[in-house]
């Protein structure tokens, strides 16, 4: 099981609640209705982000020493690390997951 630590940017929503990015991961971003639950869908996003970069064949990407976060400046953000756990790759035969077990059902 390998490790992968990024920085989260937790960002006031207008509804209430958070929107979430991070930076390092392009495209990756989620929203909560509160800290709590923000924190565990950014989790789900980066652990969904990190599978599918496995499962194309693309490099885990690794967060360097600095995140350049860029924002408004009206709007008011705090940063956290969040760490998630990646289990081993499948090995090559095994059931697949995703909309091809769908299909297949």
């Amino acid at each position: 099981m390998s490790r992968h630590t990024y920085t989260a940017v937790f960002l006031d929503a207008e509804d209430g609640g958070y929107n979430v990015v991070v930076p390092t991961l392009p495209g990756c971003m989620t929203q909560g209705y509160n800290f709590t639950h923000s924190l565990l869908m950014v989790e789900d996003a980066i652990t969904c982000y990190l599978l599918a970069q496995r499962d194309i064949g693309r490099p885990i990407p690794v967060e360097g020493d600095g995140v350049l976060v860029r924002m408004g400046e009206e709007r008011q953000a705090f940063l956290r690390k969040v760490t998630v756990k990646l289990g081993e790759p499948q090995a090559t035969g095994a059931e697949p997951r995703g909309p091809e077990a769908v299909i297949r059902a």
